[in-house]
């Protein structure tokens, strides 16, 4: 046997390792290397492609300036509806914000009473009720503003996540970013699909026998990229972005 080690293929050799019948241990685990324009060929992206533009290449190519394609696949008018704005506000923003619209619109609180005919009229309304009444543009802006920007980011993770979860379908993903995917494949998890005849010795042996047991073996299927249900924003994210924005808008509103 150990005469005839070149007649054997990776898996074989791998066998006869493991049955004592030959001494060095063949290397089975490869770190393969896919850039994003590559990314397509491993994983199934067609349900987020759209008119001949590969998703997964964009969206590490143009990172969060792709963030268009979340208004296309998703209802982005409701998800920015600046009046749920609460569900992401901190108490002590609410108190913040409140404590502005006192402080800088006496009057039009004043007329608001004055036209109900009631004293307390204003200060009986929930904190969104309050911003609409007074109808101030500059405040309702900053809030949708914050929730993009929240969104923006709370999808681009959703995304990477998602496309690191379908590539992890070939082994242990090492590094996944805009240069591309570092991928840890461990020959043994497709012994029962690589030929055990075939020697597979370099990672880019290795990549592309993934690239075949796909498309010409058809014996694996290539994982289909889900971006699960909705995005969900990180509250302190939402909070720290509209402190930013109203610093930028030169709104008096601090933390």
């Amino acid at each position: 046997m150990k005469n005839n080690e070149k007649l054997f293929g990776t898996i074989a050799l791998y066998s006869a390792y493991k049955k004592g019948l030959i001494d060095k241990e063949p290397q089975v685990v490869f770190d393969i290397f896919i850039k994003p324009d590559e990314m397509y060929q491993y994983v199934n992206s067609e349900d987020y492609d759209s008119r001949s533009i590969n998703f997964i290449e964009n969206f590490f190519e143009n990172g969060l300036d792709y963030f268009d394609l979340f208004h296309d696949w998703k209802d982005f008018t409701y998800y920015a509806n600046w009046k749920d704005f609460t569900y992401y506000a901190s108490s002590e923003l609410e108190d913040k914000i409140e404590e502005y619209l006192i402080n800088n619109f006496k009057d039009a609180i004043n007329d608001l009473n004055d036209l109900n005919d009631d004293d307390e009229y204003f200060q009986d309304l929930n904190l969104v009720d309050k911003i609409k009444e007074l109808d101030i543009d500059d405040l309702t802006n900053v809030i949708r503003d914050s929730m993009d920007r929240a969104y923006e980011s709370a999808y681009y993770d959703e995304v990477h996540k998602s496309i690191e979860k379908a590539l992890s379908d070939y082994g242990e993903v090492l590094q996944l970013n805009y240069e591309g995917a570092s991928i840890r494949v461990n020959l043994l998890s497709f012994k029962d699909d690589i030929d055990s005849t075939k020697v597979l010795s370099t990672a880019g042996e290795v990549k592309d026998e993934l690239y075949n047991l796909v498309y010409e073996e058809e014996t694996i299927s290539k994982p289909r990229l889900d971006l699960g249900g909705h995005t969900h924003i990180d509250k302190s994210e939402f909070v720290d972005n509209f402190y930013e924005i109203c610093l930028e808008n030169n709104i008096p509103i601090k933390k």
